[in-house]
């Protein structure tokens, strides 16, 4: 896995930055490999995210159930982006504005070593998983398209969690 992964956001290459505090377990997926809220106390007190996905603290999670959550894809890694933190999902959004854009897109998906299945396609919209069903994919995939390509936007769906605000 790489460390140094970036998206495009507006136009311009942001870096982000592998968290190594924390991680992402889809609850569902867990529990069918038998780990649970018993078995790993932190899945119940951890902070619940849209997709199913619980965040915990990595010193949390026992290496050996952290071992075999992420051998079995359902332990997602976390990064970070300024101060919130950011959990890529294996899937990539790519808007187009014209139908040579749309035909650039297409080429870069098929000439990426990221191998991937178009999920829906109109005019304006492709929606991309990677096979392999890694965040790490989604965004190494959308950047290349979006550096190959172009395109208005090339964006791996993103969940984030930002700190609270000051209390004034």
């Amino acid at each position: 896995m790489s460390t140094s992964l970036y998206l495009y956001a507006g136009g311009s290459r942001v870096p982000l930055e592998l968290d190594a505090d924390h991680v992402a377990i889809e609850l569902a997926q867990a529990k069918s490999l038998g780990v649970d809220e018993a078995s790993v106390p932190a899945l119940a007190s951890g902070t619940r995210m849209p997709a199913g996905l619980v965040l915990l603290s990595r010193s949390e999670l026992p290496a050996k159930t952290a071992a075999k959550l992420e051998k079995s894809g359902a332990l997602r890694h976390v990064y970070r982006r300024g101060s919130a933190l950011a959990v890529p999902l294996p899937e990539i959004r790519i808007e187009v504005d014209a139908p040579k854009e749309l035909a650039a897109v297409l080429a870069a998906l098929a000439s990426s070593k990221v191998a991937s299945e178009v999920l829906s396609k109109d005019a304006g919209q492709i929606v991309v998983r990677p096979k392999s069903g890694t965040g790490e994919d989604a965004l190494e995939l959308a950047s290349y398209v979006y550096e190959q390509a172009r395109p208005a936007s090339s964006a791996p769906r993103m969940l984030q969690v930002t700190p609270r605000p000051g209390v004034r």
